[in-house]
């Protein structure tokens, strides 16, 4: 084994055991008593989420571009949704309970430009712990959005649907700090009940782990609901591939374990 080699491999077993801790804060559960069901496309834009709509006075949609189907869907449900996507001038569809901001959704929205997660809180009032949805797919600006949201701001969603993106890039060390600080600080308040791989991605390797280059999130308040051991294999019946030219990618159990 030449010098390059051993470099390889110092670099694969000090990059395997901060990614394993990472990967295994997404272990997911089962949610005492509540079913899970599919909302919005049957491809990329649907996602996986409990039925339950209790109480539920809003739901927040980041990232639309042309699908609006989830909202549709939890629009009819009696939810008002907002939608904030500043790459599209108007709203896809019109619902009268559906309400459309061009505005980029940032870590501060510092600007007229963008708001933040605070900010959409405070100016509307919400007030009553897990009692608000958000959809988000913001392609990678989810990272810095929730590493700047404070843990009372999240302590307000009852279920947070997320696609988190490049997790080939958990070689970089920033990278993989802010996103294990970022995963730790959901998973104290959030259990994961759901995981699919989108397979416009491929599998990334990091320190010989395979893991998803894209992966959809579904959290759920520890504040609202109760958690199990689940042995659900993902994907499920719930799940499409987001690219319908290929099969899903297969994830199994998705039990990661630290080392």
């Amino acid at each position: 084994m030449d010098h390059q080699e051993l470099v390889a491999l110092a670099r694969d077993y000090s990059r395997q055991k901060p990614f394993l801790k990472l990967a295994s804060l997404l272990k997911p559960e089962k949610v005492v008593g509540f079913e899970k069901i599919r909302l919005g496309s049957e491809a990329d834009g649907g996602y996986v989420m409990l039925d339950d709509f209790k109480d539920i006075g809003l739901a927040l949609s980041f990232g639309v571009d042309i699908n609006a189907e989830w909202d549709l869907d939890v629009a009819g449900r009696g939810v008002r949704v907002q939608q904030y996507d500043h790459s599209v001038s108007q709203a896809p569809v019109e619902h009268p309970s559906i309400t459309f901001f061009s505005q980029m959704i940032t870590a501060t929205g510092g600007n007229p430009d963008a708001t933040s997660i605070a900010n959409i809180l405070n100016e509307g009032g919400v007030s009553h712990v897990a009692s608000v949805i958000l959809k988000i797919d913001i392609e990678s600006a989810e990272w810095d959005v929730f590493d700047a949201c404070s843990p009372e701001h999240l302590a307000y969603f009852s279920q947070i649907l997320v696609e988190f993106h490049d997790f080939d890039q958990a070689v970089d060390h920033y990278w993989l700090t802010r996103a294990t600080r970022v995963l730790k600080k959901l998973t104290n308040k959030f259990g994961v009940y759901h995981v699919h791989a989108n397979n416009w991605s491929p599998m990334a390797v990091i320190g010989n782990v395979y893991f998803p280059g894209t992966l959809e999130v579904s959290f759920a308040s520890r504040e609202r609901y109760q958690f199990e051991t689940t042995d659900e294999l993902f994907p499920t019946r719930l799940d499409a591939p987001n690219n319908p030219l290929r099969p899903d990618l297969y994830l199994g159990a998705f039990r990661y374990q630290p080392i």
